[in-house]
């Protein structure tokens, strides 16, 4: 299923920017090499824990990247039977942890990134009662 697959490209990159500050404690980085390297990134700062350009510059790449391929799965989602809802769900809560990013302006310590809004749940029960991811 293509849907699936973009959603887990999607959903996989949103983790990757989530965790930098954990990877980041532990002194590691699964960021690409050469994103890192091209947008400059400080690394004693990472390591810091404190955010800087070069680290927003990467995850605003990152986000476009994901966001692309959450728009593709959404739209190769369409028309996919009901039975297909429950992985599907998971668009949901990446598009929810993509626009924190955003909105966060693409600071993966800013603490809205890191938590997860108390009412989520009520809107995954939500969506797959009308099965809209």
């Amino acid at each position: 299923m293509q849907a699936a697959a973009a959603l887990g490209r999607a959903a996989s990159l949103t983790g990757l920017m989530r965790a930098v500050p954990f990877h980041a404690h532990q002194r590691r980085v699964y960021l690409p090499t050469a994103l890192v390297q091209d947008v400059a990134m400080e690394m004693g700062e990472l390591f810091e824990l404190r955010p800087h350009a070069g680290l927003a510059r990467a995850v605003e790449r990152l986000w476009k990247c994901a966001s692309g391929h959450l728009a593709t799965a959404r739209r190769l989602a369409v028309g996919l039977p009901r039975r297909a809802s429950p992985v599907l769900l998971q668009a949901a809560l990446t598009a929810g942890h993509l626009k924190a990013l955003r909105a966060a302006q693409f600071d993966v310590f800013a603490p809205a990134v890191q938590s997860v809004h108390p009412l989520r749940i009520v809107g995954l029960l939500w969506r797959a009662a009308i099965a809209r991811y």
